[in-house]
């Protein structure tokens, strides 16, 4: 095969236009070559299979010969043009190669391509950044232990006084509009409009109906209050949305929380010898989360330096695009998670948008940065890291490990994450690379 003519103009940021064509002498053996291949298999009336003579087989077959041809063509020359020119192709955007194919001519097409960007790393090799050395005050370890009592408390009914914020509440209550018990217009969710003998955890109360909280904080036992509600437009019982309402409360039983005192009882219900241990096994959690904490603010802080210190002011589009869907994706399903509605995700959706292409273009230009010192430090990845990587995917997902393996295949995702953890691996080394200024202690305990 020749070289074919290609001639390449820009098109856009990190975008070009390739003219490409290939030589007659090329497009012709390709064209005896198409045919053969289709008579090997073609079927016509008086003739056994690949028998056929290939005029026969040129006229019945014509539509199919020329569309394979013509792809046969397109992916030939713009591997060539590609090869030739030594570009970086992310992905082609368009393909135009709808001009005739004639015997004994060249074979003309256009392809526009997103290329990656061209940039240049910073030295990064030993870089000052600041590192915290991080440490436990006692006072946290008392946190922590007090945390560990109230995880463990019991709630005990208390007479005699009012309720407070952190006690829980035995209610019955009833709303109304006008005259018309909310019962007979509510069906989705009937505890919303009446309800008796529910149990209220009082700091909360405002999650179930706005103000309430305030209505039960000093109510006694038996005593009947009325409230006003003024539900809001979004509020998740779609027959409140909007709605006034009044509903009537009444106090019936009032729990308070009371910890376990640190006897023999409490401590062998947590495994502990006694309250030294138990201050030990804390404090030695609490460090290890906080070294936790300092390693991915490191990260953070190692990612944050790449980020400002290589100028890349041009993005392949198709990349950013592709990366801003998976991040709407993602915002939507976490927002509706925490019970955020459809509606308003759509009155917020250009916020949403901006957001997520803001983020997605940082991660893009991160990808071509990592995988540059990638290719800098000739990192890569071992089968062995490969199959560790699938083995804690399956575990995560507590699938067998062979059924992430055939998954993965299936949707060729084994480059992809290759790749990422080649990625990885970079931005590790460059970690490693970092010479880190502890500040002092103080410091860092105020900034944590």
């Amino acid at each position: 095969m020749s070289s074919v003519a290609v001639k390449i103009e820009p098109a856009g940021p990190c975008r070009l236009k390739m003219a490409i064509e290939v030589p007659a002498t090329d497009v012709d053996a390709a064209w005896r070559e198409v045919v053969a291949q289709v008579a090997r298999s073609a079927r016509l009336p008086g003739f056994r299979p690949g028998r056929a003579p290939e005029a026969l087989v040129q006229k019945k077959y014509a539509q199919q010969i020329e569309e394979e041809l013509r792809d046969w063509l397109t992916r030939f020359g713009f591997r060539e043009a590609v090869r030739q020119a030594a570009l970086d192709v992310v992905a082609p955007v368009e393909v135009s190669n709808e001009a005739p194919l004639l015997s004994g001519a060249p074979f003309a097409f256009t392809v526009t391509v997103d290329v990656a960007p061209r940039f240049e790393l910073p030295a990064w090799k030993g870089i000052e950044l600041e590192g915290r050395a991080p440490t436990v005050t006692d006072e946290e370890v008392e946190r922590a232990v007090t945390a560990m009592r109230e995880r463990l408390a019991r709630y005990v009914t208390v007479e005699g006084r009012t309720i407070r914020a952190e006690d829980f509440a035995r209610v019955d209550y009833e709303g109304r509009t006008g005259e018309t018990p909310l019962a007979q217009r509510v069906t989705s969710c009937p505890d919303a409009a009446a309800c008796r003998d529910r149990w209220v955890m009082v700091a909360e109360a405002n999650d179930l109906f706005p103000g309430f909280r305030e209505v039960l904080i000093g109510m006694a036992v038996g005593e009947t209050r009325e409230m006003n509600v003024v539900f809001p437009a979004d509020f998740p019982v779609a027959e409140l949305a909007g709605l006034q309402a009044l509903y009537t409360v009444t106090l019936k039983e009032i729990r308070e929380r009371q910890l376990p005192p640190m006897d023999e009882e409490f401590f062998r219900s947590i495994k502990a010898a006694d309250e030294a241990e138990l201050r030990q096994r804390l404090r030695a959690s609490l460090e290890s989360q906080k070294q936790q904490e300092e390693q991915r603010r490191r990260r953070q802080t190692v990612i944050q330096w790449l980020l400002d210190h290589t100028p890349m002011e041009e993005l392949p589009q198709s990349e950013v695009d592709a990366e801003t869907r998976l991040t709407v994706s993602q915002l939507v399903q976490d927002n509706i998670r925490r019970g955020v509605s459809e509606e308003t995700l759509r009155q917020h959706s250009d916020a949403l948008l901006e957001a997520a292409t803001t983020s997605s273009r940082e991660r893009v230009r991160l990808d071509y940065i990592l995988s540059r010192i990638a290719d800098q430090e000739n990192i890569q990845v071992t089968d062995e890291e490969m199959m560790n990587h699938l083995k804690v995917l399956a575990a995560l997902r507590n699938e067998p490990l062979k059924k992430v393996q055939k998954e993965i295949a299936e949707r060729g995702r084994q480059e992809e994450i290759r790749a990422g953890l080649r990625r990885s691996k970079a931005l590790e080394r460059v970690m490693d690379a970092v010479v880190w200024k502890i500040t002092e202690k103080g410091t860092a305990d105020a900034d944590s």
